[in-house]
Parts: structure tokens; sequence; C-alpha cells
């Protein structure tokens, strides 16, 4: 008995699904994939994205091409933050929009089914020529992969588009927040300059030993254990907000340190502390942000480790 409850429960999950993918439009009622927005001048300058809870702007950075970034979940604090990588992958998929497919001769009903009637998720992009492309968000395809979605100007198309250009919106914060100081990974460098106050130290990075891993030593190849540890900690530094500190004036500068590739300088960071956080400053960051602090006390203290004994 147990059984035949489950196969006939199995044959009804599947009448359900085929009558949900049979209400979808089928394909002579519609337009095949095609691209429904092609930004002017290859460029998105700005991204807004709206839920019943959520608000999200991202605005393009003059100079380096990154999003400065504002995520509000309801009457919470605003969260400001610079995009990463996977954001700038996103990007790339808005160049052009395209649509899975167009939908074609779709009844008021239909419409109601694809979530469009009470649409309150909406998504808006502009272009380097201020041209703007709105669609309100309905309901998930069949299978998940797509989303319903309708022009707000325009003929108001209502057409289909894969959900994950939208999916990680709603969570930005998450998502696309840069923790990053720096634009490249630490086994690129291969040098560096320590800086603190009127001291300096060049340091050099070279693969050694019999599995090639790359570490620090002084310049003139003598090993100082406490270098790779401290290298490390300052290859480590996450930023964990973009807040600006209360007071510029109670900024202290630590060090900085100035990584080269070979001949090129790739970037020089400069932590500093106001008596209470630790910041970082650099050309990537453009701006002063707050770092994860908990073991940057010790980076400042292990610092008189560093400088040869006279």
């Amino acid at each position: 008995m147990g059984r035949e409850v489950k196969i006939y429960g199995a044959l009804l999950l599947l009448s359900l699904g085929g009558a949900y993918w049979a209400s979808l439009p089928t394909a002579d009622k519609g337009q095949g994939e095609q691209a429904v927005f092609s930004p002017s001048q290859d460029l998105v300058k700005s991204v807004k994205f709206s839920t019943k809870d959520v608000s999200l702007t991202a605005e393009r950075r003059a100079g380096d091409g990154r999003y400065v970034m504002q995520w509000q979940r309801g009457e919470g604090k605003p969260e400001s933050f610079l995009s990463n990588s996977k954001f700038a992958d996103l990007i790339k998929t808005f160049n052009p929009v395209t649509a899975k497919r167009i939908l074609t001769g779709i009844t008021s009903d239909q419409r109601s089914e694809f979530g469009l009637t009470d649409a309150v998720e909406k998504l808006e992009l502009v272009d380097g020529s201020d041209n703007k492309y709105e669609v309100l968000l309905g309901k998930r395809g069949y299978g998940g992969e797509t989303r319903f979605a309708e022009e707000v100007t325009g003929t108001k198309r209502i057409l289909t588009i894969e959900t994950r250009l939208v999916d990680g919106l709603s969570r930005a914060n998450v998502n696309y927040f840069d923790h990053d100081v720096v634009s490249f990974e630490m086994n690129e460098v291969t040098s560096a300059t320590i800086i603190s106050g009127d001291k300096s130290l060049s340091v050099l990075q070279k693969a050694r030993g019999a599995d090639s891993s790359l570490s620090w030593t002084l310049e003139d190849e003598k090993n100082n254990p406490s270098l790779q540890t401290w290298m490390d900690r300052i290859a480590k530094l996450a930023v964990i907000s973009y807040s600006s500190p209360e007071s510029q004036e109670k900024l202290r500068s630590i060090i900085k340190v100035a990584y080269k590739r070979g001949s090129t300088g790739l970037d020089e960071v400069e932590l500093l502390h106001d008596g209470n956080k630790f910041y970082a400053r650099s050309t990537y960051l453009g701006m002063i942000a707050e770092l994860e602090g908990s073991k940057l006390e010790t980076v400042e203290k292990d610092l008189s480790t560093l400088w040869p004994k006279s």
C-alpha cells in the first residue's frame, strides 16, 4: 500500500510539473535568444536594483572602472563599499543584456502567473551615453534558471533572462564587497620596501627549497626568521568597512610597504591607526578603509624585529 502511495505521489508531481511547463508560452508564441540592451561605449555606468526589502546602487568610479556600491535593507543603515572582481564579471554579462526568449501574445492571466502584475523587484542599467534600460522582475521560470521580466519603457516586452544576472544583487554587501587592499596576488611580487618613519628596509621574495616555495629574505639574502611571518600578516590585510575615520587628524602612519614585480611598481600600502582602529590606504583602494584589526597590534609591535642590528 505504501509503495503504491509513493508511486501515485511521484506521478502527481510529474503531472503538476508537466502542467506548469505546458502553461508557459510555447515556441510559436515567442522569439529565441537575442540582445535586448547593448550599452553605448560598451559601458555600464550605473546599476540600480530594488526589492521590497533591499535597495542597491552601483556607480562606476572614474579612473579605475570599479564601482562604488551602496546597499540598504529596509530602514537599516546604508552600507557603502567598493565592488570586487565578481561584480566586474557580472557587469560583463550586461554587455549586452540577453533575453533567453522574448514572449509574445501574453494574456493578462499569464502575466499574473509570471509574477509581473504585482512585481516590485526592479533592475535598472545606465550606459555611457545615459541610455537607461529598466525591467520589472517576476517569478522564476520552470527549472529556476530564468526569470520572467517586463521592460518598463519602450514596447514593454515580456521576456525571460538568466537568473544569475540578478541573483547576487539582493546580498551584494556579501557577494560583491571587496575585502582586498591591493589588486594583485602576493606570488606576483618579487621585492618590497618597508618604510617606517625615517627607516626603510628592502626585502626580496624568491622561490627556495626543494618545492620552490616563495619566501622573503633581506636584500642581502641574509635570513631573518621574523620577516616571513611579518610579511604574511601584511599580505592578509582585509577591509571590513569603507567608513571614514571619525578624525583624519588622529590618524598615525605606522608603516608603508611598496611592492614591485621586477622593476615595475605594483602598489604602496600604508597602514594607519587612529588610537582605536586600524586603516589602510593604497592606490587600489583610492581611499582610506577600515581593516580587520585583531592581529595588527602585533604587526606594529614586531616592526622592531625587522631592522638589522646595529
